[in-house]
């Protein structure tokens, strides 16, 4: 009994042992199997790494719009430091002098639109266009010669009036002038002091910039680092973006963020990323006037 139970066991084991053998046999020449796993692997890695490379350039776009503001306040700021240190040493005189010319300003625009608005105005346009018509359609000479004696007067009336106008608004913009020369006496014996607080004030913006570069760098390096990237770009377009000649006072915070950010949808593919290269609308990036400083 004993032998035959051990004739059984080893039956069904060498039967084992051969379906083993078999299976191992078909897993290794069934290069189907294994080429399409290979495939599949790939072409999931492939997606995996658009997927994280889409991930961090939107990292970086944001990082880079992040300091560019930061930039902007310390340009802002500056500004604003510039303005009221400039108020200081011109001193109350400028201030008044100021407030006088911008209400001579409003004066005068005042008059200019009344006198244009008058009924007297009004009625002299429109005896114009009268005249002008009678005088397109006369066939006659003798008409003719009426009519345009009639426009010649109107128009003599007219220009009779503005020239009393003129002579008005001269006088406005002559003590508008004067005070404007005051105001240039005012600055230039104030100009020593001024351009050296302008210059502490540049000073102090640019050390802060520089903070604001290194702490960039690290960030960019930390965000390259986490996502495998080790060749990224070392620039900083926020800060390539700000012309070196332009003047503190020209600087406008809003102008510069709408400029930034709109020049994705503005312009095409090809964009550079360079808006002092653009040409066409008002150029944020870049001084219009230049006094020679630097700053």
């Amino acid at each position: 009994m004993g032998k035959k139970t051990n004739h059984i066991f080893t039956i069904c084991l060498i039967f084992a042992l051969i379906m083993f053998c078999w299976g191992i046999l078909s897993l290794t020449k069934n290069s189907n199997y294994v080429t399409c796993s290979k495939l599949y692997l790939g072409d999931f890695m492939d997606i995996v790494n658009d997927s994280r490379l889409n991930d961090y350039n939107q990292l970086v776009e944001e990082l880079n719009l992040k300091y560019f503001e930061k930039v902007c306040d310390v340009f802002d700021m500056a500004k604003k430091r510039l303005t009221n240190s400039l108020n200081a040493i011109l001193g109350s005189e400028y201030a008044d002098l100021n407030e006088e010319i911008k209400s001579l300003k409003k004066a005068a625009l005042a008059k200019r639109q009344s006198a244009d608005n008058e009924e007297y105005s009004v009625n002299l346009r429109e005896r114009l266009e009268t005249c002008k018509a009678n005088f397109v359609e006369a066939k006659e000479d003798n008409d003719r010669a009426e009519k345009k004696q009639a426009l010649n007067a109107v128009l003599s009336e007219i220009a009779s009036r503005n020239l009393k106008i003129f002579t008005e608004m001269a006088n406005l913009r002559k003590e508008i002038d004067q005070k404007r020369l005051r105001l240039i006496e005012i600055v230039k014996s104030k100009e020593n002091e001024y351009k050296n607080v302008e210059k502490k004030i540049i000073s102090d913006a640019r050390k802060q910039s520089l903070e604001i570069a290194v702490s960039y760098r690290s960030e960019i390096s930390a965000l390259s680092y986490a996502f495998d990237v080790n060749d990224y770009s070392k620039d900083m377009p926020f800060i390539s973006m700000f012309d070196p000649d332009m003047r503190l006072m020209e600087f406008d915070k809003q102008s510069f963020m709408d400029a930034f950010t709109g020049k994705q949808q503005s312009c095409g593919i090809g964009c550079s990323g360079n808006c002092k290269s653009c040409a066409g609308n008002k150029n944020y990036f870049t001084a219009i006037d230049k006094d020679g400083t630097k700053n």
